[in-house]
C-alpha cells in the first residue's frame, strides 16, 4: 500500500522505477504528532514486452492505392520500418503489358523488392494484378529486429477499364532483352504511382523526379540494381498538384517521363 493505493499498479513502460511507502502519524507514544513516516526506497528495472509486429489492410488488391498499417507492441520506442512485396508465381493470371500502360504484377516472382519511401508505420501503395506478399521489417531503439509478412489476394490479371491500352506483351517475369522506362500507374494520381522499368544487365541506376522547374523533388533510386524489372513506388504526399517528371539514368541510357499529381 503507497499513497492510498492496494491492489497493485500499473506500470505502462519500460525502465527504472523506485517505490517507497510512508505512514501517516497522527501522534506517538513519546507525544510527538501529525508527520510522516517513510520506509527504505525500493528501485527496480521493468524489461519491455517482447517487440511484435502484424499488419492489417485490404486482403484484395484494391487495384487503387491501398492503406496497409504495421501494428506495433512492446519493445523500446521510437522504432523503424521498412516494407517490401513480392508477387506470388503461383498466380498465373498475372500480366505485362509492355509498352504503355503496365499492370501489376511487374517484377521478379518470389523476390523480395523495397517499396522506396515507405518509412512508417503506414504503407500507402497501389496494387492490382496477381496475388502479393507485403513484408514489414521493424526495428526499435535497442536494434530488436521483428518482421510481419501480410497475403494479399490478386484480381486475376487486369482491370477492364485498360484493356483497350494494352499492347500484347510477355509474361511479367521474363528477362529483359532492353533498357526501358514505361509510364507510371495510375495516372493521373492521389496521392502514389508506380514507376516501372527494365534494365538488361547490372547497372548503377538513378531514378529522380523534378517538378515543370527543374527542380529535383525525389531520389526514388540511386544504387547499383541487378538485371531484372523492377517497380518502385512514389508518394506525393508532401507534394502540391501538378505536373512532374521523373528520369531514369544509367551509364548507358537516359529517359524520362511526365506524370499528373491531383489532389
Amino acid at each position: 500500500m503507497a499513497n492510498g493505493q492496494s491492489g497493485g499498479w500499473v506500470l505502462p513502460d519500460a525502465g527504472t522505477y523506485h517505490i517507497e511507502g510512508r505512514v501517516h502519524v497522527v501522534s506517538d507514544f513519546g507525544g510527538q504528532e501529525d508527520y510522516w513516516m517513510y520506509s527504505n526506497r525500493l528501485t527496480f528495472y521493468m524489461d519491455p514486452l517482447p517487440l511484435s509486429v502484424y499488419i492489417t489492410g485490404p486482403s484484395t488488391a484494391p487495384c487503387a492505392t491501398g492503406t496497409w498499417t504495421a501494428n506495433v507492441s512492446g519493445g523500446y520506442p521510437p522504432c523503424t520500418y521498412e516494407w517490401f512485396y513480392k508477387w506470388d508465381c503461383g498466380n498465373n493470371d498475372a500480366i505485362y503489358a509492355e509498352g504503355k500502360n503496365i499492370i501489376q504484377p511487374y517484377a521478379l516472382c518470389d523476390t523480395w523488392m523495397p517499396i522506396n519511401g515507405a518509412n512508417s508505420a503506414t504503407l500507402n501503395f497501389y496494387l492490382c494484378g496477381g496475388d502479393c506478399y507485403l513484408r514489414v521489417d521493424v526495428r526499435d531503439a535497442t536494434m530488436q529486429f521483428v518482421e510481419a509478412e501480410y497475403f494479399v489476394a490478386g484480381v486475376g490479371g487486369i482491370e477492364p477499364k485498360l484493356a483497350a491500352n494494352i499492347e500484347e506483351g510477355k509474361n511479367f517475369n521474363a528477362v529483359p532483352g532492353k533498357f526501358d522506362l514505361f509510364q507510371n500507374y495510375p495516372n493521373p494520381f492521389n496521392p502514389s504511382t508506380s514507376i516501372s522499368f527494365s534494365i538488361p544487365v547490372k547497372s548503377f541506376v538513378t531514378l529522380k523526379v523534378y517538378n515543370v522547374l527543374g527542380d529535383e523533388v525525389a531520389v526514388l533510386i540511386n544504387d547499383y540494381r541487378e538485371r531484372g524489372n523492377y517497380m518502385i513506388n512514389f508518394d506525393a504526399s508532401e507534394l502540391p498538384s501538378g505536373v512532374y517528371i521523373y528520369q531514369i539514368r544509367t551509364n548507358a541510357y537516359t529517359q524520362s517521363k511526365k506524370m499528373l499529381l491531383i489532389k
